[in-house]
């Protein structure tokens, strides 16, 4: 059955790469990255890559595995990328945040889940719950504009959603003295204000979304397996994995029947051609 598996991931391959050429064509993406163990590595960790289209109609999900998590890895997958590009605080997105053709988007979500770690501990009115209730906000605000258009979302957010960000802005920096920056609260307050320029790039453009939950939810499915297979025998089944997960999750975001379309493909992708042939 492994074999099937590796067998199939070939011929799926090119279907891959066209996906890949789709998200390096987009103007918006957004990337995670995940830990995958591989036997017949001699590193404790290897890497499985996730970056989606950030549209959510006609999206393309892809997966890559590398047993690095060096920048280097995103900033070559998508060295054809202009745009907006969405992550976590990872540093290693830096460089390819460093181009000039691309701008990086933070993630509310992440900046939001460091203070509720410390509301959930304590359990009263403080700092941290004054920080979440002003994220809150903002947050209720996208929940009222998700069917907008993209100039609607936009005129909104600049009327609304920059004035909380001050307003957040402000509070981060009269809180920064009070917490020692090495404490659990201190390192709160300072990874949004240390992403700051990222973390407020959503109010540029109407598309762009306030956190990558997104790309979260995508590699969630690998995430929930991995719990049960464990682990890849070697690299070349960590990367037919990758290709797998790129098709089933795609259709997945595109509301395809994954199924139909395996079977589909195997049943005619003999009849493709490439670019090149006539």
């Amino acid at each position: 059955m492994s074999n099937w598996v590796l067998g199939g991931a070939k011929l799926l391959k090119p279907i891959v790469d066209l996906l890949k050429q789709d998200i390096n064509k987009a103007e918006y993406v957004c990337s995670d990255e995940t830990t995958i163990n591989v036997l017949d590595d001699d590193k404790s960790k290897n890497y499985m890559w996730l970056h989606i289209s950030g549209q959510r109609k006609n999206r393309a999900i892809v997966y890559e595995y590398n047993p690095s998590r060096s920048g280097k890895v995103a900033s070559d997958f998508l060295k054809d990328f202009q745009g907006y590009h969405q992550c976590d605080g990872y540093s290693g997105y830096n460089e390819l945040h460093a181009k000039d053709s691309v701008t990086g988007v933070g993630c509310m979500a992440h900046a939001r889940r460091k203070f509720m770690d410390i509301v959930k501990i304590t359990k009263t009115k403080g700092i941290a719950s004054d920080v979440v209730d002003v994220i809150g906000k903002l947050y209720e605000i996208e929940k009222k504009i998700t069917d907008l258009t993209f100039d609607e979302i936009y005129q909104i957010r600049q009327d609304k959603s920059k004035p909380l960000l001050e307003e957040l802005k402000t509070k981060l920096l009269h809180y920064k003295d009070q917490a020692p920056p090495t404490s659990i609260l201190g390192k709160a307050i300072n990874y949004p204000l240390n992403q700051w320029p990222k973390l407020i790039a959503y109010l540029e453009n109407g598309q762009i979304r306030i956190d990558n939950n997104d790309c979260e939810r995508a590699i969630k499915p690998f995430v929930i397996g991995r719990k049960n297979w464990l682990f890849s025998k070697s690299q070349k089944g960590a990367e037919s994995s990758s290709i797998i997960f790129s098709i089933i999750e795609t259709c997945k975001a595109n509301n395809i029947n994954s199924y139909d379309y395996l079977r589909y493909l195997f049943e005619n992708i003999h009849k493709a051609k490439n670019e090149k042939e006539e």
